[in-house]
């Protein structure tokens, strides 16, 4: 074995035991992902960033009926919103609104988002 002469036996120990203890610190951190991440997304006190990451996160789970997608949207919106980011906020309402029609907080901020860049007309 190739392998074995070249490195000794503890040190494959270790590459194989790091490998292992990574492979499950990935599982158990996929077990909480969707959790935390709703958490996050809808949490309007996080900072914009780590809101966008969770309802981006959320988004392309594909595990959200188009109910909870509307809102991941929604939430993501008012993170870009927040950072100065109008046209992707106007961009995620607008998909918040194709999805739940009749929410009106999404028609809100994406006319606030409007407003923000001057586009009076639009908003």
């Amino acid at each position: 074995m190739i392998a074995a002469r070249l490195f000794p036996k503890s040190v494959l120990s270790l590459v194989f035991s790091c490998l292992v203890l990574a492979a499950f610190c990935a599982a158990a951190a996929h077990a909480q992902t969707l959790q935390d991440n709703e958490q996050r997304c809808g949490d309007d006190n996080a900072a914009p960033d780590l809101q966008i990451g969770a309802c981006t996160a959320l988004i392309q789970s594909g595990q959200m009926t188009n109910a909870n997608l509307a809102i991941a949207f929604y939430n993501r919106g008012n993170g870009y919103d927040a950072k100065g980011q109008y046209d992707l906020a106007i961009a995620d309402c607008t998909q918040a609104l194709q999805l739940a029609p009749n929410d009106p907080e999404s028609l809100m901020n994406r006319g606030n988002a409007c407003r923000s860049k001057q586009q009076y007309d639009r908003a």
